[in-house]
C-alpha cells in the first residue's frame, strides 16, 4: 500500500524545486558557507576562519529586531514613539533598557574580537581586520543611538520627536 512514487523525471523536478526553495530560505547561510570555502581555498588559517565565523555571527546580531543602521533607525524610533503613545514610557522603558544592555554586550564582544584579530597573520587577515573595524563602528553607533534615545525619552517623547525631525540624532549627523 505505500505512497505512489512519481516517475523519475517528476521526482527529479520535484527535488530540484525543493532545493530551490530551501536555498532561497537559507540564502544568507549559503553565502556564509561559500565565503568560508573561498577563504579556505585562499589559504586562511583555522584561527582566521574561526574569527570570520564569529564576526559573521556578530554582524547577524546587529540586524535582529530590524536593521540597526542609518536606514533602520528612523522607522524604529517612529515605532517606539507609537508604542509610547499607546502604552506609556514607563511600560516601554524596561524592554528598551534590555535592548540597550544587548547593545552593550554586543559592543564588548566586537571589541574583544577586534583586539584578537590584530595578532593574526596570513591570507584574508587584512579583509578580516577591515570587516572587524566596520563592525566595531556599527556596534558603537548602535550603542550611542540607543543611549541617546533612552536619554531623550527620559526627558520626554517630544524631545526625541523634535531631535528626529531636526536631524540632531547621533546617527543623523555627518
Amino acid at each position: 500500500m505505500g505512497r505512489h512514487r512519481k516517475p523519475s523525471p517528476e521526482r527529479k523536478e520535484a527535488r530540484k524545486h525543493s532545493k530551490r526553495i530551501h536555498y532561497a530560505w537559507h540564502l544568507g547561510y549559503e553565502r556564509i558557507k561559500a565565503r568560508h570555502r573561498w577563504r579556505r581555498r585562499q589559504g586562511a588559517t583555522e584561527a582566521t576562519l574561526d574569527a570570520f565565523h564569529t564576526m559573521e555571527d556578530l554582524w547577524t546580531r546587529t540586524y535582529t529586531g530590524g536593521s540597526r543602521n542609518h536606514n533602520g533607525c528612523e522607522p524604529r524610533i517612529i515605532a517606539l514613539l507609537q508604542n509610547v503613545d499607546e502604552q506609556g514610557w514607563s511600560a516601554v522603558r524596561p524592554g528598551f533598557a534590555g535592548e540597550l544592555a544587548e547593545a552593550r554586550i554586543l559592543l564588548e564582544e566586537v571589541e574583544t574580537l577586534a583586539s584578537s584579530v590584530t595578532n593574526l597573520e596570513g591570507p584574508c587577515t587584512v579583509q578580516l581586520m577591515t570587516e572587524c573595524s566596520r563592525l566595531l563602528c556599527r556596534a558603537r553607533l548602535w550603542l550611542a543611538s540607543e543611549e541617546e534615545i533612552l536619554r531623550l525619552m527620559d526627558e520626554g517623547p517630544d524631545v526625541l520627536d523634535d531631535a528626529l525631525f531636526t536631524n540632531n540624532l547621533v546617527w543623523q549627523r555627518p
